[in-house]
């Protein structure tokens, strides 16, 4: 069960100074208030998500639809070594950054995917960090699409697995030279 809210104000209406009677005027503000209910349950909706998607142990970037960063999460400082501020406004994986690693066939095949099939990307990747060495990474990268689906915009998730395929390889080796 709801309850109306009502706005009132008063104003006295003043001859030969006296006042002679009051206008009395009320209106009915629950819908502005049930609104401003609403706005503020989206706003702390979003404020949880903005503060999930910032401590994500996962590299997070938002990008335009032609991959240009608006977007990076501090996961993304930690596992390339590039601030924030060095990346907003480049272009997502670009050489200068912390792609260009894999063969051109690779990236074609990525776009395709994400812009023209309009479809998720997977794969493990190598990418080079800030400093040049090398890491290991699986990446899915996704296309959020507007009501005519229209790529806007591009998310793409990055989890750092060089520890995980280390220990694979040492595996590997292990039972080769153990022969088991």
């Amino acid at each position: 069960v709801s309850q109306s809210r009502y706005q009132f104000s008063m104003s006295p209406v003043v001859e030969n100074g006296t006042v002679e009677y009051i206008i009395a005027e009320g209106r009915d503000i629950s819908a502005q208030k049930e609104v401003e209910k609403q706005l503020r349950e989206k706003q702390s909706d979003l404020e949880k998500f903005q503060h999930a998607v910032e401590q994500a142990s996962e590299h997070i970037v938002i990008t335009d639809e032609a991959g240009i960063i608006l977007y990076a999460n501090k996961a993304m400082e930690k596992i390339t070594g590039f601030a924030k501020a060095d990346v907003i406004g480049k272009k997502a994986g670009s050489p200068d950054l912390w792609g260009g690693t894999m063969p051109a066939e690779f990236y074609k095949g990525l776009w395709r995917t994400i812009k023209y099939d309009k479809k998720t990307f997977t794969a493990e990747i190598q990418n080079k960090r800030r400093d040049g060495s090398r890491y290991e990474a699986a990446l899915s990268i996704s296309p959020l699409l507007d009501e005519d689906g229209t790529v806007r915009y591009l998310v793409e998730l990055q989890h750092d697995i060089t520890h995980e395929k280390q220990i694979d390889r040492a595996k590997t080796e292990l039972s080769i030279v153990t022969g088991k």
